[in-house]
């Protein structure tokens, strides 16, 4: 677990090291994918500025009124997320406030009234119960979270107390999961825990022309020393259900490993021909990977963070992507435009909304995520109305059925007894063959994997 005294700022360009948008993977070989799945020619997400169309669609999730500017006295709502620790995520406050920028001048707001963040950073231990206690003092009724790692207990504790709900965002550790407090805290994604299992899945069903195409004797495994790598490896990425029979070895390494790290620890997770390899890591790092690999002539099929297909992957590959890597996602992902599935169609709304407000800023990472969290508390607070109380949060909350703006799959809260926050259920793995992107087993064909089911924590 991170200290309580670490100050200095690391900011992340792209995503996090372990979360649901985060931990999402791909799987891959360097010079060839072992299966070849018919292409598919998806184009690119269009890169203009908000449509006509886009509104609409938003607003028929939403339930608000197209092209109506919010006015008149706020709703305010909590947003809590680290946007200053060692290592930081301050893209899901990015996208919290595009979507709040969105939701008040396309939407009408909540019921014509603007929705307004109370906003503080948990970047500390002991921010955790400051900042919640500063949302009771403001009145919230509801909170949103993005990432958190330290403090997250107190957090909970104090919002619990106060009867608050928590809708929560990109979830790293075991206590987002299974938070204290006996309050109402949920999560729409299928957080960590859903996607290592859905690797876990798609890997150990591997088999000749199913998956990666053959059935890997054994994982090697790279992955961060903070709270959401170590318990991403040794809570679910161990022999269970899906990897019985297969030898699994870990090395850790520091969030901010260089690339000489990386390259040792590559070396030392036993890496070979016959493995698999996964690397539990930021972007920085998985360019590491890329290049030890490369440099080792390593050739075992990579499974790594979905953000690596993230901007600084794009420079350091001189424009493109790693060429046959299989990326995991929530069903759809940032660069498969189909504009007959609607959660593709929803994220397009999101990508509309980043060109129109700066088209240079990354829109791959968790700025996503947060835009599709802050949407659908949008929709939740049209159904309650604007003098809800926490009470009635709480039951909408709990009882949504999804499923989550710009995500794929059906949520069932609490259907995990021991990871109760999780709601969602699924996610997707999809390839990029050098030109072409590939639907493997996600929302485009239908194929989403439920890493949960078959599986008994």
């Amino acid at each position: 677990m991170p200290t309580n005294t670490r100050k200095s700022r690391v900011v992340r360009s792209t995503g996090a090291v372990l979360s649901a948008g985060l931990i999402v993977a791909s799987f891959a070989t360097l010079s060839g994918a072992a299966v070849k799945p018919k292409a598919t020619v998806y184009p690119a997400y269009p890169s203009g500025k908000i449509t006509t169309n886009d509104i609409k669609l938003a607003a028929a999730y939403t339930g608000g009124t197209a092209n109506k500017q919010a006015k008149g006295t706020p709703v305010k709502v909590g947003w809590l997320n680290d946007d200053g620790d060692t290592v930081a995520y301050p893209d899901n406050t990015t996208g919290a406030n595009l979507a709040v920028s969105f939701v008040n001048k396309y939407l009408g707001g909540i019921k014509g009234h603007p929705l307004q963040l109370v906003s503080c950073s948990v970047n500390n231990a002991g921010d955790g119960a400051s900042c919640a206690q500063q949302m009771v003092s403001a009145g919230v009724k509801v909170v949103v979270t993005g990432t958190i790692i330290d403090g997250n207990a107190a957090m909970y504790n104090t919002l619990a107390a106060a009867h608050i709900p928590i809708i929560q965002g990109s979830d790293l550790t075991t206590t987002d999961f299974n938070p204290p407090g006996k309050g109402v805290a949920v999560t729409y994604e299928p957080g960590s825990p859903g996607v290592v299992l859905g690797l876990a899945k798609f890997i150990g069903t591997s088999k000749s022309g199913v998956g990666l195409g053959f059935a890997p004797k054994s994982i090697a495994v790279v992955y961060t020393n903070d709270a959401g790598g170590t318990s991403a490896y040794n809570l679910l990425f161990k022999p269970d259900t899906y990897l019985k029979g297969l030898t699994i070895h870990g090395v850790a390494v520091s969030p901010t490993a260089d690339a000489a790290q990386v390259q040792s620890a590559v070396v030392a997770s036993g890496a070979g021909q016959d493995s698999v390899f996964v690397p539990l890591t930021p972007v920085s790092q998985c360019i590491a990977v890329y290049d030890a690999l490369k440099t080792l002539n390593i050739k075992a099929p990579v499974v790594t963070s979905g953000l690596c297909f993230g901007t600084q992957m794009i420079q350091h590959l001189n424009g493109t992507l790693p060429k046959n890597w299989y990326f995991g996602d929530y069903g759809v992902n940032y660069f498969m435009y189909d504009s007959k599935l609607l959660a593709s169609e929803q994220l397009g709304v999101y990508m509309a909304a980043i060109h129109q407000a700066d088209p240079s800023t990354d829109p791959t990472g968790l700025a996503a995520p947060a835009f599709g969290t802050i949407l659908t508390l949008n929709k939740l607070y049209n159904e309650a109305g604007i003098s809800a109380t926490s009470a009635k949060m709480g039951t909408l909350i709990e009882g949504f059925k999804g499923p989550q703006f710009g995500n794929s799959g059906p949520l069932k809260c609490g259907f995990q007894p021991l990871l109760p926050a999780i709601c969602g259920q699924e996610m997707g793995v999809a390839l990029f063959n050098g030109t072409n992107w590939v639907a493997v087993e996600d929302a485009y064909n239908n194929k989403l994997i439920s890493g949960f089911s078959g599986f008994g924590l």
